[in-house]
């Protein structure tokens, strides 16, 4: 019953108001590998996710749809916003880690 109940409160930390927009492509717990992607937002360090969030932010990335959609998701946002941001990410992998390991079942 622990194990089911720990499963269930998935969603209630699965949007932060500063991460709701983010879900629609990256999963509602950064678990997705967006399109053009290689890895998941929970892959990467903290120090990736902020360069590359700065990275949109500042920068005027290559023209692409996707490059596009991140700048403008991004643009005008303060340096803690975005860390914010991270944390939340980084929140998230914690969780699901937690959770894994609370689920895990042994096989004999």
């Amino acid at each position: 019953m622990k194990n089911t109940f720990l499963l269930l409160l998935v969603p209630l930390f699965a949007f932060s108001s500063n991460y709701s927009k983010c879900g629609s492509c990256h999963g509602r717990t950064a678990d997705w590998k967006s399109i053009g992607t290689e890895r998941s937002l929970k892959s990467h360090s903290e120090s990736e996710l902020l360069n590359k969030m700065r990275y949109y932010r500042d920068e005027q990335p290559n023209k692409s749809a996707l490059s596009r959609a991140m700048s403008n998701r991004l643009s005008g946002k303060s340096d803690k916003e975005l860390k914010d941001l991270v944390k939340t990410i980084i929140d998230f992998k914690a969780k699901s880690e937690s959770i894994e390991s609370e689920c895990s079942y042994q096989i004999l």
